[in-house]
């Protein structure tokens, strides 16, 4: 393996796990810390392939390489931008990506799967590594959980503006390492509490900041309101969701401030 993949030039993505680096012809290969469990590697290399094959617009996935002492997964490279660097750059079509983005989500859930993980059990282990809740109101958080309705539709798991890139032939979501069969509104209120009380990181252009503050809440509701619309689902529905999901999005690695905000004006209440 040509070791100067690692040229930091190459870089294109970067996230808390990984690098995303250009690779050979139509191929970019995500690159994993050294630290990064090698289960893990192998679980999103194999729920990659999966999804694949499912019929979903995801790229198609290719191997798995090592670069040193360091693992990668070499995906198909998708020429475009994402969601997020789209209405960056162009404002005014926050609302066709917002719709864009519904419409997508709405197409994942359409397809049912009996061999992806439990997203109950996935959102379990989750919530039990959540460091605000004492184990009191973890056990009453997971008891909750396992009063909703069940399905075994597929569920992306972290579907948010930045996961799903704008292609010359339509729209296509990356990033699957949380992928699980379940509920689909589960899937829909994460994404919902992501683009609520999401804090971009302190590197984030200033740009994208400003947007953040003046756009987001227009297009939560357009996303929201394009979702009801084709799956007939009703918000009091989704609400029923937010408290399990919502803890276990205290475990995500997101900033302080974001999970005193969750915690504050989602769990609060339901854990007096």
């Amino acid at each position: 393996m040509n070791n100067t993949l690692l040229n930091k030039n190459l870089i294109i993505g970067q996230g808390r796990q990984a690098e995303i680096y250009e690779y050979e012809e139509n191929e970019v290969v995500k690159l994993f810390h050294k630290d990064t469990n090698q289960d893990d590697i192998s679980f999103e290399y194999k729920m990659s392939k999966f999804v694949h094959t499912s019929g979903l617009e995801v790229p198609y996935v290719s191997r798995m390489i090592e670069v040193g002492d360091r693992k990668g997964i070499v995906f198909e490279r998708l020429e475009g931008k994402t969601i997020l660097e789209t209405v960056s750059k162009q404002p005014l079509k926050f609302v066709t990506m917002a719709k864009q983005m519904a419409n997508l989500h709405y197409s994942i859930h359409q397809v049912s799967s009996l061999e992806l993980p439990s997203q109950k059990e996935r959102m379990e282990h989750t919530i039990l590594n959540a460091d605000l809740l004492s184990p009191p109101q973890k056990e009453k958080v997971i008891k909750y959980l396992y009063q909703l309705p069940d399905e075994n539709v597929i569920c992306h798991g972290d579907f948010h503006p930045d996961n799903v890139m704008i292609t010359s032939i339509g729209a296509k979501t990356i990033d699957w390492p949380n992928v699980s069969r379940g509920h689909h509104l589960s899937d829909v209120t994460r994404t919902l509490l992501m683009l609520k009380y999401g804090i971009l990181p302190e590197h984030s252009p200033t740009l994208i900041k400003l947007l953040d503050k003046v756009g987001k809440k227009q297009f939560y509701f357009l996303y929201l309101k394009t979702y009801l619309s084709l799956s007939g689902d009703s918000m009091n529905e989704i609400k029923k969701w937010e408290v399990p999901v919502a803890a276990a999005r205290l475990a995500d690695g997101v900033p302080d401030e974001e999970k005193q905000l969750i915690f504050d004006r989602i769990l609060k209440e339901f854990l007096e």
